[in-house]
């Protein structure tokens, strides 16, 4: 077993009050809970990090996020509606992806 570690974050009260019904919920501690939405979480950011350093997938979704209205478009097609502001904020990271290396 991983050796264990006191690790101490600021976070919103709001958020915290969250991880605390999902720990009363699931009768766990709230780092139990914590720990296991950043393990999951983790995975999902390096299975993102893999798909935008492909080549071509990076061009396509930078290609995407340049034309607002291919966006909508293809949100409607797999019913997931994006808004404007969702759409603003990638477009605000999408220089930063195209810095990722290569997925191997």
């Amino acid at each position: 077993m991983a050796t264990r570690k006191p690790f101490s974050i600021n976070l919103d009260e709001g958020l915290i009050a969250q991880y605390d019904e999902l720990a009363e919920l699931r009768q766990e501690s709230r780092s139990a809970v914590i720990e296991r939405v950043l393990r999951n979480g983790l995975e999902d950011e390096r299975r993102f990090l893999r798909v935008m350093g492909n080549p071509i997938a990076g061009r396509l979704i930078e290609k995407i996020l340049a034309s607002p209205k291919l966006a909508e478009m293809i949100g409607r097609v797999v019913q997931e509606q994006v808004s404007p502001e969702e759409l603003a904020e990638a477009q605000r990271k999408a220089p930063t992806l195209r810095d990722l290396p290569p997925s191997t």
